[in-house]
């Protein structure tokens, strides 16, 4: 697709329709603008971002885009980690349905790369999400003669599993690099003597003239119709028989064909569709054909259909290749994914961790054009914690490492820090939530919440609560749990001894009243 709006995918049945019903998006990278932009055409109500978190990349919007698409929208990142690999999955799940495909969440994708997707309606996706929440591949598996996929976990194993005792006669491979060859090797050994095999790859020079058996199978690379787009698009198809004992296999997902991807290390998102009868195997060869560009339309039927760009393909020439293939992410990726994956928030409070990769972390400062700047530094039974943390796009987070080295990471909208997305408000936010009518000049004993402000212990004016802020919102019941009132008393304390603190002195009366007035109801549950 070039491009994540519905006019562009409208072959794809029901899916402008679904749109609305869009629940969670999986990329490895995420480029924000781009995703937010995604969120306008959608109208989904809530939308859930999983992103590898290295790749997370924000956007350049001013401050009316912003603020128009954050008062309308709610959405919220999490960053995935996996050591030593990576969140690979490309995966669009709606209420009632899914799209697997191989495309990032970024403008070069829709702009730039060819991507293959398979748009799967009518499909209950939620065992694949909690497969893939908790870290390890997803791959469904549909036999075209039954009703439903199964679940699998890695791609090797479940197209092996599908193929099953079956010789095959024609593999195709399209990925954007070389294959690994461990994993070709895997699938040749189920290979007749005169199969064949092409390679559709992004490279030019491929290394793949030395193959088990001495096999010289051709290698194509894409040519787009206006030179500017690069093959992303990950499939492999396999065929075995004839007549009636004729079958195929199908794969489109995120998987590149590494031994990480295959194999399971990745977090990757992939069907593997299995047809038998010359009918059914005519329908993978026509999906197939599509995805590169050599068919008219997508698939006809109702369960399932694929799209792709133009382009042409070129024979390639047989090059030495790289000896190793360089390391996906480099050092310094992998410190970043851990970090941002340790990064913790809730109720406006963002925690983060004591080391970045294997230093210390002496000192952080969180800032954002548009707001003061909050500083921590390490001393003696300091917590690594912000509090009334509230995201926005331009959110850094200046850190420290053994007092000399300084790194600036642009932090993610979590979930914990997106204004109106939390599962239920916590006390410390409403009792700092100013309502229409408050006032700090209310110093009279109230009896209800008529007031924003009253006084509990008699006309102290150190003891204003803001009554209005718990008992008018129905949280009165936090006051009456202990853990809530300390959780919410240690935060302003916090907030209180922070060094060079810039909040302005009406402000600091009112959390030394708050305080105050928290440590009196806490002394009463004793």
């Amino acid at each position: 697709m070039r491009t994540y709006n519905p006019a562009a995918i409208a072959s794809f049945k029901g899916l402008q329709k679904s749109l609305k019903q869009l629940l969670e998006v999986h990329s490895y990278t995420l480029d924000l603008g781009f995703a937010l932009g995604l969120l306008k055409r959608s109208k989904a109500k809530t939308v859930g971002f999983h992103v590898d978190a290295a790749g997370y990349h924000p956007s350049e919007l001013s401050a009316e885009e912003w603020h128009e698409i954050a008062g309308s929208y709610k959405f919220h990142l999490t960053p995935r980690y996996k050591k030593g690999d990576v969140f690979h999955s490309k995966a669009w799940f709606f209420k009632k349905a899914l799209l697997l495909g191989s495309a990032n969440i970024s403008v070069r994708e829709a702009r730039e790369n060819l991507n293959f997707w398979c748009w799967l309606p009518g499909l209950d996706a939620a065992p694949m999400r909690k497969l893939l929440h908790g870290n390890g591949p997803a791959t469904l598996l549909w036999d075209l003669q039954t009703t439903s996929p199964k679940l699998r976990a890695a791609p090797i194993a479940t197209i092996k599993e599908a193929i099953g005792q079956n010789k095959i006669r024609s593999l195709v491979i399209a990925t954007p690099q070389p294959p690994n060859k461990t994993i070709l090797k895997k699938l040749l050994s189920n290979t007749t003597k005169d199969g064949a095999c092409v390679f559709f790859l992004n490279v030019e020079s491929h290394a793949l003239s030395k193959l088990p058996g001495n096999h010289k199978w051709p290698v194509y690379n894409l040519i787009s119709q206006d030179r500017s787009v690069g093959l992303h698009g990950k499939a492999l198809y396999a065929e075995w028989g004839t007549g009636a004992k004729q079958g195929a296999v199908l794969y489109i997902g995120s998987a590149n064909f590494t031994q990480a991807a295959y194999c399971g290390d990745n977090i990757e998102a992939g069907i593997v569709f299995k047809g038998e009868g010359p009918a059914m195997v005519k329908d993978l060869q026509d999906a197939l054909l599509v995805l590169l560009g050599r068919a008219g339309n997508h698939s006809g039927k109702e369960t399932w259909a694929t799209e792709r760009f133009w382009g042409r393909w070129v024979k390639a020439e047989a090059g030495t290749g790289e000896t190793a293939p360089p390391p996906f992410r480099a050092e310094e990726d992998l410190d970043l994914a851990e970090f941002i994956d340790s990064l913790r928030a809730k109720h406006n409070h963002l925690a983060f961790p004591a080391k970045y990769g294997s230093k210390l972390i002496t000192r952080a400062e969180l800032s954002a054009s548009d707001r003061k700047i909050n500083i921590w530094s390490a001393r003696k039974g300091s917590r690594r914690r912000f509090s009334g943390v509230v995201w926005c796009p331009d959110l850094t987070l200046t850190i420290t490492l053994n007092h000399r080295t300084e790194r600036t990471i642009n932090i993610p909208p979590l979930a914990g820090i997106m204004e109106g997305i939390q599962e239920h408000a916590g006390l410390l936010e409403l009792l700092l939530t100013q309502t229409a009518n408050s006032s700090d000049k209310s110093t009279t004993k109230g009896e209800g919440p008529g007031r924003d402000f009253i006084s509990i212990y008699g006309n102290d004016p150190r003891v204003l609560f803001p009554w209005d802020a718990i008992a008018g919102n129905g949280y009165s019941h936090l006051l009456r749990d202990k853990h809530e009132l300390k959780r919410a008393l240690k935060s302003i304390d916090e907030k209180l001894h922070e060094p060079d603190n810039a909040e302005e002195p009406h402000r600091l009366r009112k959390l030394e009243n708050i305080a105050f007035t928290l440590k009196c109801l806490l002394n009463l549950k004793k």
